[in-house]
């Protein structure tokens, strides 16, 4: 996704949207982000009728109110005939082709699977024009993705921020059989987080390179904490205190400062992928 903000600016519908920031406190998948996204008013008879673009007969939304933790929140299924499909990438860039998608919608799908197809790639050692994905090929991973970049386009997000994702540990069953978590192609996907490092065992640390940078939001200098792997950026981190005094010093959440921070970083370091 594109649409970082330089240091100092403000997100506004003048300068391609707004800046939409995730705090993945427990987790990140479709289906969560696409609630969220119509929670925040994304309209969700427009989204079903993006996706009827798609062409798949039976395909649709179901959304009903749920609590966690005694807080309200919307539950989005995806509800598809009962076919399962090994999609390879050009399978899945017809799909999102043919589904008539607004240019930053499309462009946002393919995005998504052009990096699932990459990081799944590197994990079996194959070409990506060569990868079958299972689990994202099927329906409901469609809907889901296109599902939300449909509602990013109604909402006129122009940029996205995450927060650093938890990290799990265990196993899970897929299509490739029983898994350890993170499994390899979320692991390669965490390559592109706010991750500064990855657990593997109690006792044990993956530590990466890291430097220090200071970025200038509306007068007020943050600190930003720069982590590489083998010379390449994967992470880019404000630090807590900088942002919690900016944003006392604005009037402004202290999120959106962190976001905007973690944006001017990335855009200067050249690394969008940091910021999304």
């Amino acid at each position: 996704m594109s649409g970082e903000l330089a240091a100092g600016e403000r997100p506004s519908r003048s300068d391609g949207g707004r800046l939409l920031y995730i705090d993945a406190i427990g987790g990140i998948a479709g289906d969560m982000l696409l609630g969220a996204l119509l929670d925040a008013g994304a309209p969700l008879e427009d989204v079903r009728a993006g996706l009827r673009g798609l062409g798949i007969d039976g395909l649709d939304l179901a959304v009903e109110r749920t609590q966690r933790h005694q807080i309200g929140a919307a539950r989005v299924r995806v509800v598809a005939p009962h076919r399962h499909a090994h999609r390879d990438w050009a399978a899945v860039c017809a799909v999102i082709d043919r589904a008539g998608l607004p240019p930053r919608a499309h462009a946002r799908a393919h995005e998504t699977f052009r990096r699932l197809a990459l990081a799944e790639a590197r994990v079996h050692g194959v070409a990506p024009e060569r990868v079958h994905f299972h689990e994202v090929g099927a329906l409901d991973a469609l809907a889901d993705v296109c599902g939300v970049a449909l509602a990013l386009e109604r909402l006129d997000v122009g940029a996205v921020a995450c927060s650093p994702l938890p990290i799990g540990r265990g196993l899970i069953g897929a299509a490739h059989g029983v898994l350890p978590l993170p499994a390899p192609a979320a692991l390669e996907l965490l390559r592109h987080t706010s991750t500064l490092g990855v657990r593997i065992a109690p006792v044990a640390r993956w530590e990466l390179a890291r430097e220090h940078r200071t970025v200038s939001i509306a007068g007020e200098r943050i600190a930003v904490k720069i982590g590489r792997l083998a010379g390449e950026v994967v992470n880019v981190a404000p630090e807590h205190d900088d942002v919690a005094r900016a944003a006392a010093a604005l009037g402004q959440p202290a999120k959106a400062i962190w976001a905007r921070a973690l944006a001017a970083a990335a855009n200067e370091l050249g690394n969008p992928a940091a910021a999304v």
